[in-house]
């Protein structure tokens, strides 16, 4: 069902991608401003580009997007699919011989993970931009000290390791807000499901998945 996932993606990137560099760029111009503050005390501006670098694609830029999405998406496939289990159109799709699976739950798995990893390299680089702005008229840090500071610290497994991270935030955001959603509809707590989503979501990913996901210095 390419169509539907399609159409998926279209939700979970394009129409997620405003308020995602939104967040992210105001995220990190407040990391900016305590690295910077504290890093000029101690003389070592030209270091500020590589460590707001790495917490940005270690940390900060896959939790935003993951935050984002469960927000965003996952309390929509939570609405959606509630909808259609109260109304009986997943017991219709049995009677047409299509697997409910298969054609609702697949496409908004695989836009979520597909999209995941686009929109976070999308936000850091965000970030990054935002930071440089809020570092040279604010702090007079040159814009090509921190870019330059940054293209030494960061390394090409921190970005494959952060879109790897945003790909498995993806994964459990869609899988938990389409799974759980099955559950309590069922039992007749669809709406309760549809204002927590979001919560369970977040709480999946800033508790167990990234912590496990995080490199090892």
């Amino acid at each position: 069902h390419w169509r539907n996932t399609r159409d998926q993606l279209q939700l979970v990137g394009p129409k997620s991608l405003g308020v995602a560099l939104l967040t992210a760029g105001f995220v990190c111009m407040v990391f900016t401003i305590q690295f910077v503050r504290e890093f000029a005390k101690l003389g070592l501006t030209r270091s500020v580009g590589g460590v707001l670098a790495l917490a940005l694609a270690r940390e900060l830029t896959p939790v935003v997007t993951a935050i984002i999405l469960a927000g965003r998406v996952g309390s929509a496939f939570a609405a959606e699919l509630g909808t259609m289990q109260v109304s009986e159109q997943v017991d219709s799709l049995r009677v047409l011989f299509t697997d409910p699976v298969d054609y609702l739950v697949t496409p908004r798995v695989l836009a979520a993970m597909i999209a995941g990893p686009i929109l976070n390299v999308l936000c850091f680089c965000m970030g990054i931009g935002a930071s440089v702005l809020l570092a040279d008229l604010v702090y007079d840090v040159p814009a090509n000290v921190i870019l330059d500071s940054a293209r030494r610290a960061l390394s090409g497994f921190d970005v494959v390791t952060s879109c790897i991270k945003a790909w498995v935030f993806g994964l459990i955001i869609s899988t938990v807000s389409v799974g759980s959603c099955s559950e309590h509809c069922m039992i007749g707590r669809g709406g309760w499901l549809c204002t927590n989503c979001c919560l369970l979501s977040c709480r999946r990913v800033c508790t167990r998945w990234d912590a496990l996901c995080s490199p090892r210095a």
